[in-house]
């Protein structure tokens, strides 16, 4: 509903919620009718904030692919400040170079083992020595 303010001679201006609008008002306080004011109405009030796609906080983290690495990508949707965005991307950093780590034992592994089939049953003690280094 419209908020009219009235000017009462007695008590000064007040402010009536009404449905509809009429030239004159019973004042709230005594009741004298009173006239009611033009008034403008508030302006609104816009303060610039970046919109990002689920929220106003940090957006995430990409971080793109480096060597073997894959790209991380630490989803924000606005939720999360830049810091905690950050631990969660170090943390993926390091299991991702983890993942990397094991992917490159496993590969060494399989190479042993493929060099070790390849070798005859009575020289495979030999080769396993020479892939050691030599023991």
């Amino acid at each position: 509903m419209p908020i009219y303010e009235v000017s009462c001679p007695r008590d000064g201006v007040q402010e009536i919620i009404s449905s509809d609008y009429r030239k004159q008002f019973p004042c709230p306080e005594c009741g004298i009718i009173s006239k009611t004011l033009i008034s403008s109405p508030a302006r609104p009030r816009f303060v610039q904030v970046e919109q990002l796609p689920l929220g106003n906080k940090s957006r995430g983290r990409f971080i793109p692919p480096e060597g073997k690495r894959v790209g991380i990508l630490v989803p924000s949707f606005g939720a999360l400040d830049k810091e905690e965005v950050d631990y969660i991307a170090e943390a993926e950093i390091e299991k991702e170079n983890t993942r990397i780590r094991h992917s490159e034992q496993k590969e060494t592994l399989e190479k042993v083992t493929t060099a070790l089939l390849r070798t005859p049953q009575g020289k495979r003690h030999e080769m396993l020595n020479q892939i050691q280094g030599g023991k």
